[in-house]
């Protein structure tokens, strides 16, 4: 957040009355709307296990992309047997905000994956489009998700950057985002150094509207709730 000694404080819950033409929301699914932290992590530990490692290796790029892959792997299978929980606040979020403007997944998550968490959640016509870990050569931190869908947005109809709001849950995505130009909201918890780096943060999607996360986030009223 460019000034942060000018931050105000926004009252939890607040619907403001003000509106700014948002034409969409690009989001990251994991860690915005579904808790994949463990999941991600039992599938790690699995992969490493398989290797008989304790940790990823350092040097060896060979058994690192292995793992990786292992992991990926394991991380699917736990979804489409499992599922991944909704994170708080985020159904009712993506339920007011699809009536409003068109919703982007911007996601490391692989199309399968994405479309898999969606489906159980009983969320995938909320969504206009996904860009996914196959859509693009660098993931993240690199802003290249975030200009596909702004790209693809475009064909439909004229979608300036100014138009579209971010939804990301770590540094990775707010510097993905702000590379692209695009305002961006730190969702959930996250350190404080990074968050600095979004436009505003908000610690879960409860009581938050399209219109709220665009009034924190304008510039020169970067804000806190």
């Amino acid at each position: 957040m460019a000034a942060p000694t000018a931050m105000a404080v926004a009252q939890p819950g607040t619907r403001h009355l003000l509106t700014h033409m948002v034409d969409a929301a690009l989001l990251e699914l994991e860690g915005v709307l579904f808790d994949t932290h463990t999941v991600r992590a039992d599938s790690l530990n699995e992969a490493l296990r398989a290797h008989g490692l304790d940790s990823l290796p350092s040097h060896d790029v060979t058994l690192r992309d292995l793992v990786a892959l292992r992991a990926e792997r394991a991380f699917s299978q736990r979804l489409a047997t499992r599922g991944a929980a909704l994170r708080v606040g985020a159904r009712a979020f993506v339920d007011d905000a699809a009536s409003q403007v068109r919703l982007v997944a911007v996601t490391r998550a692989s199309r399968d994956d994405a479309s898999t968490m969606l489906r159980l959640a009983g969320l995938s016509d909320r969504f206009a489009m996904l860009i996914c870990a196959e859509d693009v050569l660098d993931g993240k931190p690199s802003p290249e998700g975030y200009r596909v869908a702004l790209e693809r947005l475009n064909r439909r109809r004229q979608t300036p950057a100014q138009s579209v709001l971010a939804l990301e849950a770590d540094i990775a995505g707010i510097r993905a985002a702000r590379a692209a130009r695009v305002r961006c909201i730190a969702v959930g918890p996250i350190e404080a150094h990074w968050a600095m780096e979004a436009d505003a943060l908000v610690e879960s999607l409860v009581g938050q509207t399209i219109q709220s996360l665009d009034l924190l986030s304008r510039p020169g009223q970067e804000r806190v709730q």
